[in-house]
């Protein structure tokens, strides 16, 4: 009879929970970072894109934000960013870091998908949300 081994079976639920997949059907409202940049959050609209484009699948990217009220730009804004899989009930493992400019725009660094499928992308201004649909990721 072969000893008991916990790692192996640790390893075992391990993989079985992270192949998990999100299999919710929410392509009506899921858009692709390439068909969604811009939503409006209160008075400002938020505009983004990813670095690089295509995001890649567990690995760091950024984002550029640019964020305008009234059609001009906000240089004076607290902007944090955040993401998650509302499906899942979870977010990132990492928090990344929202760098001003200066000029109407911002860069958030590392952000990371680790887990295909929905997520959303919550980009905050002053008292303000705009949440971004995300279909994770091209590999």
């Amino acid at each position: 009879m072969r000893p008991y081994r916990p790692a192996l079976l640790w390893a075992a639920l391990l993989l079985a929970a992270c192949g998990d997949r999100d299999t919710t059907d929410d392509s009506q409202d899921t858009a692709t970072y390439e068909e969604l940049r811009e939503i409006d959050a209160g008075p400002y609209s938020v505009s983004w894109a990813p670095v690089p484009d295509p995001i890649p699948f567990n690995d760091y990217f950024a984002v550029n934000l640019e964020v305008k009220e009234g059609g001009s730009p906000l240089t004076d804004a607290v902007v944090t960013v955040d993401a998650g899989m509302p499906a899942h009930g979870h977010g990132m493992n990492v928090t990344p870091t929202v760098t001003d400019n200066g000029d109407g725009t911002w860069t958030a660094d590392g952000l990371l998908f680790h887990m295909e499928g929905h997520w959303e992308l919550k980009v905050d201004v002053n008292e303000e949300q705009a949440v971004f649909d995300i279909t994770c990721c091209a590999q």
